[in-house]
């Protein structure tokens, strides 16, 4: 995984997010129009999974990323945890995850 394009996931830190499931991804989104949107497979742990009828699974606070060689976590305040499979038997496409910025730019990581 790219330096600089880990990096960018710092634009969603200490923020407050929604987190949305459909059925061919997973978006955590900010108040201020920043977008993460993961196609790859996903594993939510620690987390109360809510289903309201518009796909909100959570409110919750972006707090830190980790990654290494096949997985990304994205860490969550009290204990939520989104693990991102980075690997090729994680690929589902069109691309393994996409983040939006409020200024129209965009970050892909395939």
């Amino acid at each position: 995984m790219s330096t600089g394009k880990i990096n960018t996931l710092k634009n969603l830190m200490f923020k407050a997010v929604i987190v949305r499931c459909s059925e061919d991804q997973i978006s955590v989104e900010t108040e201020d129009g920043w977008s993460l949107h993961i196609y790859n497979v996903v594993t939510l742990s620690g987390m109360e999974v809510i289903e309201p009828s518009d796909g909100t699974l959570l409110r919750l606070v972006f707090d830190d990323y980790v990654q290494d060689e096949t997985t990304l976590s994205l860490k969550f305040r009290g204990g939520g945890l989104i693990t991102i499979d980075m690997s090729d038997n994680g690929y589902s496409g069109p691309e393994a995850m996409q983040l939006n910025g409020p200024d129209g730019s965009i970050v892909i990581w395939n």
